[in-house]
């Protein structure tokens, strides 16, 4: 899934994304994740392909697997990490712009 269809499914825009190239196994998702956590949020569990939410540590402690998470819930995430492999390939973070801006 593109950070272009996945802000489409979910009905939000864009604010930023960044790509983190494979790096050996899970080297970009250990990336990506230390990026995240350097801005401020805490990221879900890894569940096979599905994306990785992320939300704002200081209102969140936990955030669940993608795939136990409503739709709602999916709609308020403040970002996802995206990949085709996160095992061995590059992933992506996209952060959504806040709701209402």
């Amino acid at each position: 899934m593109t950070s272009e269809s996945m802000a489409a499914t979910l009905g939000r825009k864009i604010q930023s994304t960044e790509n983190f190239p494979a790096n050996g196994t899970f080297g970009a998702i250990n990336e990506a994740r230390k990026s995240i956590q350097d801005q401020g949020y805490i990221a879900g569990s890894m569940c096979m392909h599905q994306p990785i939410a992320f939300m704002n540590r200081d209102i969140y402690s936990l955030v669940a697997k993608w795939k136990n998470l409503t739709r709602k819930e999916r709609s308020q995430v403040d970002g996802v990490i995206i990949s085709n492999d996160f095992r061995e390939g590059a992933v992506t973070v996209v952060i959504f712009e806040a709701k209402g801006e």
